[in-house]
């Protein structure tokens, strides 16, 4: 139940934020917050066909004394003052191997700083 609202609510972030890339504004979100994946559908734009992405294991990171820790590893104590929030995608697939290739070069493994209300809403 939760993680359907959570799906909607990331969809509106990436239609308000993302717009420019999406054909009219076509994204669809399946978030799965206990098994740490996520789907998207969407059909990008100038493009006719939808691109399908998965990606199949996301960990929520806090940057604090010098190193990555998992968020929920770090009890909420640790938040004064609020560390900075990240998300690292550990594996994905899509359906378009040029897409699938430039994602896992560029975005598996890497460290992405995320809002707060996002880290605490996946």
């Amino acid at each position: 139940m939760f993680d359907k609202i959570k799906s909607m609510a990331l969809e509106t972030y990436l239609k308000k934020h993302f717009c420019a890339y999406l054909e009219k504004g076509d994204i669809k979100v399946t978030l799965n917050s206990a098994a740490h994946t996520c789907d998207f559908s969407a059909t990008l734009a100038g493009e006719s066909e939808k691109i399908n992405l998965s990606i199949l294991k996301f960990e929520i990171l806090k940057y604090q004394d010098g190193s990555y820790k998992s968020a929920n590893d770090c009890p909420d104590e640790y938040d004064a003052p609020p560390s900075d929030k990240f998300l690292c995608v550990r594996e994905l697939d899509c359906n378009r191997p040029w897409l699938k290739l430039l994602l896992e070069t560029h975005l598996v493994g890497k460290f992405i700083k995320i809002p707060s209300f996002i880290a605490d809403a996946i």
